[in-house]
């Protein structure tokens, strides 16, 4: 992944703010990549279906939400790693992306995003 993505991408996570456990909006595990015409985005999420993530994105910054149910019968737990609830994952881009252009997927636990740089628009220089 370039620096530029890295950098990026850090800036908007949720890494290190503790956010873990029922209740709280989590973050799940992403990858970003950058390609010759984009990025790539994976977020593990399993149990879900396409339907159930919303994908928005405005000024460079791509967000992904969610909510993964617990649909199972109240417990106490020994031990707890699996998250659900509300889920929220921001990617901030570099570059302008062309919304029309993202192309979202998901199947065994992965949704995988491709955004497209916007490419330059010429502008013509009328004459007199």
């Amino acid at each position: 992944m370039s620096q530029r993505i890295f950098e990026f991408y850090r800036a908007g996570s949720f890494e290190g703010r503790g956010e873990r456990g029922y209740g709280a909006v989590w973050h799940p595990p992403t990858d970003v990549y950058e390609t010759d015409d984009g990025a790539v985005i994976i977020l593990e999420v399993a149990g879900m279906a396409g339907s159930e993530f919303s994908l928005i994105v405005k000024n460079r910054v791509l967000v992904v939400t969610g909510t993964r149910r617990d649909e199972t019968r109240k417990r106490v737990y020994q031990q707890m790693e699996i998250h659900y609830g509300d889920f929220r994952s921001e990617i901030h881009l570099p570059w302008s992306v062309e919304p029309q252009s993202i192309e979202a997927k998901y199947g065994d636990g992965f949704l995988r995003i491709v955004v497209r740089r916007r490419k330059p628009e010429r502008i013509p220089v009328l004459t007199e």
